[in-house]
C-alpha cells in the first residue's frame, strides 16, 4: 500500500495481523499531528489495531505551497474524493468487509465526522463503525462561532491574513515558538503543530477556504447520510452550549432523525466531562474520549 499522499499521514506502529484497521479524520485545520496523545492512547486500548490518521489537502506546511488566493485550494469535494481513495487502499490491503477480515472503523472529529459520513456512503459495505466526535453536520454559519469568525473568510482578508503567516514563517523558531504556545494557551508537541501551521501561508489559508466552504455547503441536515449510518454510528457532542460550533438545536435535530430509524440512543452521548470542541487541547479530555472510542469499538467489532 502506497503511504504518499499530498496531505499529512500519521500511522501508528502496526502489528503483523491487524484485528482491527482505524482510520482518523480531524477537524479544520486537518493536522494529524494535534490527535497523536488520542490515537496512541487509542492503541493502547486496542494494541491489535493498526491505526491510521489522514489530514486534509493542502493543511499541511510540508505539503501547502506559498499561495495568497483560495483558487487552489482543494474543495470540500475533493477532500472526500481523498479520504474514499485511502480507504480504497485500506481494503485492497487487509481485505476489509470479508469474512475473517479485519474491521474497517472511521472516526471522524468536527468537520472529519462530516467527511466520515460521506465516506460511509461511498463504500458502506466495507465500514463496520463509526465514532463521530463533536460533529459539524449541519447550520455551521448559523452556529456562534461561524456567525463570530465569518468575516475571516471573506476575499479581502484572506491574503493580508496568508500575507500575516508569510511574515511570521521569517521569525526565528525559538521566539515564534513560546510566543505561540503562550498566546494558544497550549503545551509541548500541539503547540509546535500551532506554530507550524500558522507559520505556514498555504496551510492557513487552505484551512480557512475550507471553513469558508463548510458554513457556505453544509446547511441543512442531510438525514439520508445520516440514517444511512445510523446503526453504525456513535455520536459524541459538549453538553448545553459547550461547542461553538453545534447548537442544541442542531443536536436535537440529529437525534430525531436518527429516532426515525429506531436507531439506539445509547449510541448518543452529552459529554459530562466539560470537554470542548477542541478537545485535543486538554491531556486527560484526550485520553479519556480515545478510551470511550476503544469501547464503542469493540462493542462494534468484538475481538475475535
Amino acid at each position: 500500500m502506497s503511504l504518499t499522499h499530498p496531505a499529512d499521514l500519521l500511522a501508528l506502529p502496526s502489528p503483523p495481523s491487524p484485528t482491527h484497521i482505524v482510520l482518523f479524520i480531524p477537524g479544520n485545520p486537518g493536522l494529524p499531528s494535534y490527535y497523536t496523545p488520542f490515537l496512541t492512547t487509542l492503541s493502547a486500548q486496542i494494541p491489535t489495531a493498526a491505526i491510521f490518521a489522514l489530514g486534509h489537502l493542502g493543511h499541511s506546511p510540508a505539503h501547502a505551497p506559498i499561495a495568497f488566493t483560495s483558487r487552489d485550494s482543494a474543495s470540500l469535494t475533493e477532500q472526500v474524493e481523498h479520504k474514499v481513495e485511502f480507504v480504497e487502499e485500506l481494503v485492497r490491503r487487509y481485505g476489509c468487509g470479508k469474512p475473517g477480515k479485519p474491521k474497517l472503523v472511521l472516526i471522524g472529529h468536527s468537520i472529519g465526522s462530516w467527511i466520515c459520513l460521506q465516506v460511509h456512503k461511498a463504500r458502506s459495505a466495507s465500514i463496520s463503525s463509526l465514532s463521530l466526535l463533536f460533529p459539524t453536520v449541519s447550520h455551521m454559519a448559523t452556529t456562534p462561532n461561524g456567525l463570530r469568525l465569518s468575516p475571516l473568510f471573506t476575499p479581502t482578508i484572506l491574503p493580508p491574513l496568508a500575507l500575516t503567516t508569510l511574515f511570521l514563517s521569517f521569525v526565528p523558531s525559538p521566539i515564534i515558538n513560546p510566543l505561540i504556545a503562550f498566546l494558544s494557551r497550549q503545551s509541548g508537541p500541539g503547540a509546535l503543530v500551532t506554530s507550524g501551521l500558522v507559520t505556514s501561508p498555504g496551510t492557513v489559508l487552505a484551512a480557512l477556504s475550507m471553513a469558508k466552504e463548510e458554513m457556505d455547503e453544509i446547511i441543512d441536515l442531510d438525514r439520508n447520510l445520516v440514517q444511512g449510518a445510523a446503526k453504525k454510528s456513535w455520536w459524541y457532542w459538549a453538553e448545553g452550549k459547550g461547542d461553538g460550533w453545534v447548537s442544541e438545536s442542531s443536536v436535537q435535530e440529529i437525534g430525531d432523525c436518527l429516532d426515525e430509524v429506531g436507531a439506539d440512543k445509547e449510541r448518543r452521548f452529552l459529554c459530562e466531562e466539560g470537554m470542548k470542541h477542541a478537545f485535543v487541547l486538554n491531556d486527560e479530555h484526550t485520553k479519556s474520549l480515545a478510551k470511550k472510542c476503544a469501547g464503542w469499538i469493540l462493542k462494534d467489532c468484538p475481538m475475535p
